[in-house]
Order: structure tokens, then sequence, then C-alpha cells
């Protein structure tokens, strides 16, 4: 399973999603979002079909695949996430009890996943960089 590091969060500089959030109220947002940011090694699960799709991710750094094996032991990929990129958002809100495809990082990687839940609705302190987030 992907280690947890430090509590303070990596800035995605270039993600769509933190556009007009300045750093500081993106450190503050993440608090919000019960977000978590993993470090994962070549060849290591993040997600695993079955898990509850509960969070979004963001790929800070690495390479992820998102992808099915099928019976016969082939595996398809369906995508691949690049630095960056967010993912994992059509399945959290699909209302499914569980992922119907896996997440595995092809290259040394760093992701932040925040719960999904908690992205749509703003936070009790109504906090600018939340509305900005969902916007």
């Amino acid at each position: 399973m992907a280690m947890k590091t430090k509590p303070k969060f990596t800035y995605p500089l270039r993600c769509a999603l933190t556009a007009g959030i300045d750093e500081p109220d993106w450190q503050k947002l993440l608090g919000c979002l019960h977000a978590k940011e993993f470090a994962l090694k070549k060849g290591e699960l993040l997600l695993k079909e079955g898990d509850r799709p509960d969070r979004i991710g963001i790929l800070l750094s690495g390479r992820l695949v998102v992808f099915r094996e099928r019976i016969d032991g082939h595996r398809v990929v369906y995508e691949t996430i690049v630095p960056q990129q967010s993912f994992g958002a059509s399945f959290a809100y699909l209302g499914k009890p569980g992922m119907v495809v896996g997440v595995k990082a092809t290259e040394d990687s760093r992701v932040i996943m925040c719960e999904a839940m908690d992205i749509p609705c703003v936070c009790g302190n109504a906090c600018p960089a939340h509305r900005q987030f969902i916007k």
C-alpha cells in the first residue's frame, strides 16, 4: 500500500483544478477536503478493483495507468494519467459500491487524494479557495 508522506502538500502549479488558488489557500483547502498525499513506487497499486470509489486524485509526479484485468489474465489499459491531471471523479460520483478498474504506478509517483464528497460542498468556513475549486 502507498505510504503517506508529510502533511504540507505539494502544490500542483499547472493543474486546472488549482487555477486561481494560491499556495497558502491550497494548503487550507486540502485540509477541508481531508486530503492525503501518497508516494508510490513503480508497480505499486493506488486503487484496486473493488475498492470504495470515494476519493479523487491529482497526480503530482510520475505516471499512473487506469486498467482492468481480463478473465484471461491480460491487462487492458484504459487511460494513462500524467502529472497535474486529476482522476477518479467519474468513479467517485457514479454511485457504484466498488471500483471496476485499478490504478497503478508505472513509475515512482506522488499523488494527492481528496474525499470526493467534500468537494462539491463548501466547507463550514466558506473559504474562497473552496468555492473557486468547485467551479
